[in-house]
Protein backbone atom coordinates (compact mmCIF):
# COMPACT_ATOMS: atom_id res chain seq x y z
CA UNK A 1 0.00 0.00 0.00
CA UNK A 2 2.78 2.39 1.15
CA UNK A 3 4.04 2.13 -2.70
CA UNK A 4 0.82 2.36 -4.02
CA UNK A 5 0.22 5.74 -2.16
CA UNK A 6 3.98 6.63 -3.59
CA UNK A 7 3.87 5.96 -6.51
CA UNK A 8 0.11 6.49 -7.99
CA UNK A 9 -2.05 8.43 -4.79
CA UNK A 10 0.93 11.50 -4.76
CA UNK A 11 0.89 11.56 -8.14
CA UNK A 12 -2.65 12.41 -8.89
CA UNK A 13 -2.61 14.77 -6.04
CA UNK A 14 0.31 16.42 -7.56
CA UNK A 15 -1.60 16.49 -11.70
CA UNK A 16 -5.23 17.70 -9.82
CA UNK A 17 -5.96 19.11 -12.68
CA UNK A 18 -5.27 16.38 -15.40
CA UNK A 19 -7.36 14.13 -12.53
CA UNK A 20 -9.99 16.34 -12.22
CA UNK A 21 -10.79 16.79 -15.87
CA UNK A 22 -10.63 12.98 -16.42
CA UNK A 23 -12.97 12.28 -12.91
CA UNK A 24 -15.33 14.82 -14.60
CA UNK A 25 -15.60 13.02 -17.95
CA UNK A 26 -16.38 9.96 -16.25
CA UNK A 27 -19.14 11.26 -14.02
CA UNK A 28 -20.74 13.25 -16.93
CA UNK A 29 -20.80 9.87 -18.96
CA UNK A 30 -22.43 7.86 -16.21
CA UNK A 31 -24.77 10.44 -15.41
CA UNK A 32 -26.15 10.30 -19.07
CA UNK A 33 -26.71 6.63 -18.80
CA UNK A 34 -28.02 6.54 -15.29
CA UNK A 35 -30.22 10.11 -16.35
CA UNK A 36 -31.53 8.39 -19.67
CA UNK A 37 -32.58 5.75 -18.22
CA UNK A 38 -34.31 7.09 -15.61
CA UNK A 39 -35.97 9.37 -18.11
CA UNK A 40 -36.41 6.44 -20.58
CA UNK A 41 -38.80 4.63 -17.30
CA UNK A 42 -40.39 7.26 -16.01
CA UNK A 43 -42.01 8.47 -19.28
CA UNK A 44 -43.56 5.46 -19.80
CA UNK A 45 -44.87 4.72 -15.86
CA UNK A 46 -46.17 8.15 -16.79
CA UNK A 47 -48.30 7.51 -19.81
CA UNK A 48 -49.25 4.11 -18.16
CA UNK A 49 -50.28 6.11 -15.43
CA UNK A 50 -51.93 8.38 -17.46
CA UNK A 51 -54.08 5.59 -19.31
CA UNK A 52 -55.37 3.86 -16.08
CA UNK A 53 -56.38 6.72 -14.87
CA UNK A 54 -58.64 8.06 -17.75
CA UNK A 55 -59.77 4.41 -18.57
CA UNK A 56 -60.86 4.47 -14.67
CA UNK A 57 -62.79 1.29 -14.11
CA UNK A 58 -63.16 0.63 -18.14
CA UNK A 59 -62.75 -3.15 -18.57
CA UNK A 60 -62.79 -3.39 -22.45
CA UNK A 61 -62.53 -0.55 -25.28
CA UNK A 62 -63.81 -0.96 -28.64
CA UNK A 63 -62.05 0.78 -30.91
CA UNK A 64 -62.12 2.02 -34.74
CA UNK A 65 -59.76 1.94 -37.61
CA UNK A 66 -57.99 5.20 -37.14
CA UNK A 67 -60.75 7.86 -37.31
CA UNK A 68 -62.59 6.12 -34.25
CA UNK A 69 -66.09 4.60 -34.76
CA UNK A 70 -69.02 6.10 -36.86
CA UNK A 71 -72.36 7.29 -34.82
CA UNK A 72 -74.40 5.16 -37.30
CA UNK A 73 -72.56 1.68 -36.46
CA UNK A 74 -73.74 2.81 -32.89
CA UNK A 75 -77.33 1.49 -32.79
CA UNK A 76 -75.73 -2.04 -34.40
CA UNK A 77 -74.08 -1.95 -30.98
CA UNK A 78 -76.47 -2.09 -28.92
CA UNK A 79 -75.91 -5.64 -27.75
CA UNK A 80 -72.88 -4.60 -25.84
CA UNK A 81 -75.18 -3.72 -23.61
CA UNK A 82 -75.76 -7.27 -22.32
CA UNK A 83 -72.43 -7.59 -21.11
CA UNK A 84 -72.56 -4.39 -18.64
CA UNK A 85 -72.41 -0.82 -19.14
CA UNK A 86 -71.38 1.26 -22.01
CA UNK A 87 -70.08 4.46 -22.72
CA UNK A 88 -68.88 6.23 -25.63
CA UNK A 89 -65.92 8.69 -25.13
CA UNK A 90 -64.14 11.54 -27.58
CA UNK A 91 -60.27 11.69 -26.29
CA UNK A 92 -57.71 14.18 -27.52
CA UNK A 93 -55.16 16.48 -27.15
CA UNK A 94 -55.23 20.51 -27.70
CA UNK A 95 -53.42 23.75 -26.44
CA UNK A 96 -55.22 25.40 -24.13
CA UNK A 97 -55.00 29.33 -23.52
CA UNK A 98 -56.08 30.92 -21.01
CA UNK A 99 -57.52 34.83 -21.54
CA UNK A 100 -55.16 37.45 -21.40
CA UNK A 101 -52.24 34.93 -22.25
CA UNK A 102 -50.03 34.61 -24.98
CA UNK A 103 -50.01 31.60 -27.33
CA UNK A 104 -47.02 30.74 -25.89
CA UNK A 105 -48.11 30.25 -22.52
CA UNK A 106 -50.74 27.70 -23.30
CA UNK A 107 -50.09 24.34 -22.19
CA UNK A 108 -51.48 20.79 -24.34
CA UNK A 109 -54.44 19.40 -22.24
CA UNK A 110 -55.94 16.22 -22.80
CA UNK A 111 -59.38 16.23 -23.65
CA UNK A 112 -62.18 13.95 -22.78
CA UNK A 113 -65.53 14.26 -24.40
CA UNK A 114 -68.32 12.25 -22.39
CA UNK A 115 -71.91 11.42 -22.20
CA UNK A 116 -71.86 11.97 -18.53
CA UNK A 117 -75.15 10.16 -17.81
CA UNK A 118 -73.45 7.22 -18.99
CA UNK A 119 -69.68 8.05 -17.39
CA UNK A 120 -70.21 8.14 -13.80
CA UNK A 121 -69.71 4.51 -13.41
CA UNK A 122 -66.69 4.53 -15.19
CA UNK A 123 -64.60 7.79 -13.93
CA UNK A 124 -64.70 9.57 -10.68
CA UNK A 125 -65.02 13.40 -11.02
CA UNK A 126 -65.03 15.72 -7.91
CA UNK A 127 -66.12 18.83 -8.77
CA UNK A 128 -64.34 21.51 -5.90
CA UNK A 129 -64.76 25.61 -5.40
CA UNK A 130 -62.86 27.87 -2.49
CA UNK A 131 -64.45 25.79 0.42
CA UNK A 132 -63.73 22.55 -0.59
CA UNK A 133 -65.30 19.66 -2.24
CA UNK A 134 -69.15 20.14 -3.92
CA UNK A 135 -71.98 17.27 -3.87
CA UNK A 136 -73.33 17.39 -7.22
CA UNK A 137 -76.01 14.51 -8.76
CA UNK A 138 -75.04 13.38 -12.22
CA UNK A 139 -78.40 15.26 -13.80
CA UNK A 140 -76.87 18.27 -11.97
CA UNK A 141 -73.30 17.69 -12.84
CA UNK A 142 -74.94 16.96 -16.42
CA UNK A 143 -76.60 20.84 -16.39
CA UNK A 144 -72.89 22.44 -16.24
CA UNK A 145 -71.91 20.94 -19.71
CA UNK A 146 -74.99 21.46 -21.56
CA UNK A 147 -73.88 24.74 -23.29
CA UNK A 148 -71.57 23.44 -25.90
CA UNK A 149 -69.12 26.21 -24.79
CA UNK A 150 -68.91 25.04 -21.68
CA UNK A 151 -65.58 22.80 -19.86
CA UNK A 152 -64.53 21.86 -16.42
CA UNK A 153 -60.57 21.91 -16.00
CA UNK A 154 -58.44 21.21 -13.03
CA UNK A 155 -57.93 22.40 -9.93
CA UNK A 156 -54.11 22.26 -10.08
CA UNK A 157 -54.84 23.74 -14.04
CA UNK A 158 -56.80 26.64 -12.69
CA UNK A 159 -54.32 27.52 -9.92
CA UNK A 160 -51.41 27.86 -12.29
CA UNK A 161 -53.04 29.91 -14.85
CA UNK A 162 -55.44 31.95 -12.52
CA UNK A 163 -58.60 30.74 -13.67
CA UNK A 164 -61.70 31.20 -11.63
CA UNK A 165 -65.48 29.82 -12.81
CA UNK A 166 -66.92 31.78 -15.64
CA UNK A 167 -63.04 32.48 -16.71
CA UNK A 168 -63.00 32.63 -20.20
CA UNK A 169 -60.10 30.19 -22.56
CA UNK A 170 -59.17 29.14 -26.21
CA UNK A 171 -58.36 25.92 -27.23
CA UNK A 172 -56.00 25.58 -30.36
CA UNK A 173 -56.86 22.95 -32.49
CA UNK A 174 -55.04 23.09 -35.87
CA UNK A 175 -55.50 26.21 -37.26
CA UNK A 176 -58.84 27.01 -35.37
CA UNK A 177 -58.98 28.88 -31.78
CA UNK A 178 -62.13 27.32 -30.04
CA UNK A 179 -63.70 29.95 -27.02
CA UNK A 180 -64.69 27.78 -24.39
CA UNK A 181 -65.89 28.76 -20.93
CA UNK A 182 -64.91 27.11 -17.21
CA UNK A 183 -68.00 25.97 -15.59
CA UNK A 184 -66.25 23.81 -12.98
CA UNK A 185 -63.02 23.12 -11.12
CA UNK A 186 -61.97 19.07 -10.47
CA UNK A 187 -59.99 18.00 -7.74
CA UNK A 188 -57.01 16.07 -8.10
CA UNK A 189 -58.56 12.48 -8.42
CA UNK A 190 -59.33 10.32 -11.10
CA UNK A 191 -58.63 11.71 -14.72
CA UNK A 192 -58.09 14.94 -12.95
CA UNK A 193 -53.97 13.29 -12.41
CA UNK A 194 -53.49 13.06 -15.26
CA UNK A 195 -50.41 15.03 -16.86
CA UNK A 196 -49.73 17.35 -13.79
CA UNK A 197 -53.63 18.23 -14.12
CA UNK A 198 -53.78 19.22 -17.49
CA UNK A 199 -57.07 17.66 -18.27
CA UNK A 200 -60.28 19.01 -19.06
CA UNK A 201 -63.83 17.81 -19.41
CA UNK A 202 -66.58 18.22 -21.88
CA UNK A 203 -69.72 16.95 -23.15
CA UNK A 204 -68.76 14.80 -26.04
CA UNK A 205 -71.31 16.95 -28.27
CA UNK A 206 -69.18 19.79 -27.46
CA UNK A 207 -65.92 17.83 -27.53
CA UNK A 208 -66.65 16.27 -31.18
CA UNK A 209 -67.69 19.81 -32.18
CA UNK A 210 -64.41 21.70 -30.74
CA UNK A 211 -62.09 18.78 -32.12
CA UNK A 212 -63.63 18.45 -35.42
CA UNK A 213 -64.80 14.85 -34.57
CA UNK A 214 -68.54 15.35 -36.03
CA UNK A 215 -70.24 12.31 -36.25
CA UNK A 216 -67.45 10.20 -34.85
CA UNK A 217 -66.51 8.88 -31.59
CA UNK A 218 -63.11 7.70 -30.38
CA UNK A 219 -63.67 4.54 -28.62
CA UNK A 220 -66.47 2.63 -26.50
CA UNK A 221 -65.63 1.98 -23.10
CA UNK A 222 -67.50 -0.97 -21.77
CA UNK A 223 -67.51 -2.01 -17.56
CA UNK A 224 -68.25 -5.72 -17.83
CA UNK A 225 -70.55 -7.20 -15.27
CA UNK A 226 -69.04 -9.32 -12.55
CA UNK A 227 -71.08 -12.17 -12.98
CA UNK A 228 -68.68 -12.20 -16.51
CA UNK A 229 -65.39 -12.74 -17.00
CA UNK A 230 -63.56 -10.05 -18.39
CA UNK A 231 -61.55 -12.65 -20.56
CA UNK A 232 -64.49 -14.48 -21.92
CA UNK A 233 -66.10 -11.08 -22.71
CA UNK A 234 -63.50 -10.04 -24.93
CA UNK A 235 -63.12 -13.36 -26.84
CA UNK A 236 -67.42 -12.92 -27.66
CA UNK A 237 -67.50 -9.29 -28.42
CA UNK A 238 -64.55 -9.67 -30.71
CA UNK A 239 -65.84 -12.23 -32.60
CA UNK A 240 -69.45 -10.35 -33.05
CA UNK A 241 -67.92 -6.82 -33.92
CA UNK A 242 -68.19 -5.52 -37.55
CA UNK A 243 -65.43 -5.90 -39.85
CA UNK A 244 -62.86 -3.10 -38.96
CA UNK A 245 -64.12 -2.74 -35.09
CA UNK A 246 -61.60 -4.31 -32.39
CA UNK A 247 -62.00 -5.38 -28.60
CA UNK A 248 -59.42 -5.08 -26.19
CA UNK A 249 -58.67 -4.26 -22.95
CA UNK A 250 -57.14 -0.82 -21.73
CA UNK A 251 -53.79 -2.42 -20.02
CA UNK A 252 -52.70 -3.06 -24.06
CA UNK A 253 -52.93 1.17 -25.01
CA UNK A 254 -49.98 0.99 -22.25
CA UNK A 255 -48.10 -1.67 -24.09
CA UNK A 256 -48.25 0.10 -27.13
CA UNK A 257 -47.45 3.46 -25.99
CA UNK A 258 -44.33 1.43 -24.75
CA UNK A 259 -43.43 -0.39 -27.94
CA UNK A 260 -44.02 2.95 -29.85
CA UNK A 261 -41.27 4.86 -27.42
CA UNK A 262 -38.72 1.89 -27.56
CA UNK A 263 -36.81 2.96 -30.69
CA UNK A 264 -36.54 6.83 -29.04
CA UNK A 265 -35.67 5.35 -25.86
CA UNK A 266 -33.05 3.02 -27.56
CA UNK A 267 -31.40 6.38 -29.52
CA UNK A 268 -31.37 8.30 -26.42
CA UNK A 269 -29.52 5.46 -24.42
CA UNK A 270 -27.23 4.66 -27.13
CA UNK A 271 -26.22 8.29 -26.92
CA UNK A 272 -25.65 7.89 -23.51
CA UNK A 273 -23.31 5.10 -24.23
CA UNK A 274 -21.33 7.44 -25.93
CA UNK A 275 -20.46 9.78 -23.74
CA UNK A 276 -19.52 6.73 -20.84
CA UNK A 277 -17.28 5.90 -23.82
CA UNK A 278 -16.14 8.83 -23.86
CA UNK A 279 -14.91 8.80 -19.96
CA UNK A 280 -13.06 5.50 -20.83
CA UNK A 281 -11.30 6.94 -23.35
CA UNK A 282 -9.96 9.45 -21.00
CA UNK A 283 -9.04 7.12 -18.23
CA UNK A 284 -7.33 4.76 -21.16
CA UNK A 285 -5.58 8.24 -22.21
CA UNK A 286 -4.60 9.33 -18.52
CA UNK A 287 -3.21 6.01 -17.50
CA UNK A 288 -0.86 5.67 -20.85
CA UNK A 289 0.43 8.82 -20.12
CA UNK A 290 1.12 8.27 -16.67
CA UNK A 291 2.99 5.12 -18.13
CA UNK A 292 4.80 7.27 -20.75
CA UNK A 293 5.82 10.11 -18.57
CA UNK A 294 7.05 7.57 -15.79
CA UNK A 295 9.37 5.19 -17.92
CA UNK A 296 12.12 6.26 -15.93
CA UNK A 297 10.37 5.29 -12.32
CA UNK A 298 9.02 1.93 -13.73
CA UNK A 299 12.62 1.62 -14.55
CA UNK A 300 13.75 1.90 -11.22
CA UNK A 301 10.75 -0.10 -9.19
CA UNK A 302 11.81 -3.16 -12.13
CA UNK A 303 15.53 -2.81 -11.12
CA UNK A 304 14.83 -3.44 -7.44
CA UNK A 305 13.08 -5.96 -7.68
CA UNK A 306 9.77 -5.48 -8.28
CA UNK A 307 7.69 -8.10 -10.25
CA UNK A 308 6.15 -6.85 -13.72
CA UNK A 309 2.41 -7.70 -12.10
CA UNK A 310 3.08 -5.29 -9.46
CA UNK A 311 3.80 -2.70 -11.87
CA UNK A 312 0.47 -3.71 -13.63
CA UNK A 313 -1.80 -3.31 -11.06
CA UNK A 314 -0.34 -0.23 -9.53
CA UNK A 315 -1.55 1.51 -13.44
CA UNK A 316 -5.21 -0.84 -12.95
CA UNK A 317 -5.47 0.46 -9.30
CA UNK A 318 -4.88 4.35 -10.68
CA UNK A 319 -7.66 3.44 -13.38
CA UNK A 320 -9.84 2.05 -10.81
CA UNK A 321 -9.19 5.15 -8.20
CA UNK A 322 -10.38 7.37 -11.03
CA UNK A 323 -13.49 5.11 -12.23
CA UNK A 324 -15.11 5.05 -8.73
CA UNK A 325 -14.70 8.68 -7.67
CA UNK A 326 -16.33 9.33 -11.22
CA UNK A 327 -19.07 6.89 -9.99
CA UNK A 328 -19.57 8.15 -6.96
CA UNK A 329 -19.89 11.44 -8.44
CA UNK A 330 -21.92 10.21 -11.65
CA UNK A 331 -24.88 8.58 -9.55
CA UNK A 332 -26.11 11.65 -7.87
CA UNK A 333 -25.65 13.97 -10.83
CA UNK A 334 -27.47 11.42 -13.43
CA UNK A 335 -30.61 11.50 -10.61
CA UNK A 336 -30.58 15.35 -10.80
CA UNK A 337 -30.48 15.26 -14.66
CA UNK A 338 -33.39 12.73 -14.31
CA UNK A 339 -35.70 14.90 -12.25
CA UNK A 340 -34.69 17.69 -14.69
CA UNK A 341 -35.37 15.74 -17.49
CA UNK A 342 -38.89 14.04 -16.52
CA UNK A 343 -39.66 17.88 -14.86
Amino acid sequence: MRLFYCFIVRRLRSQRLRSSLTVTGIAVGVAAVIAIQLANASSVLGFKAALDAVSGRTSLEILGPGIGIDEDELGDLSWLRSFGLVSPVIDGDALLVASGEAIGDGEMVRVLGVDILRDRPFREYLLVDDAGPLSFTTEEFLSLLTDPEAVVVTQLFADRHGLELDSQIALVVGDRWVRLVVRGLLADEGPAKVLDGNFILMDIAAAQLTLGRLGQVDRLDVQVEDAISIADAEVEIGSRLPTGLSVQRPQRRGAQVEKMLSAFHFNLTALSYIALIVGLFLIYNMVSVSVITRRSEIGMLRTVGVARRVVLALFLGEAVILAMVGCALGVPLGWILALGAVE
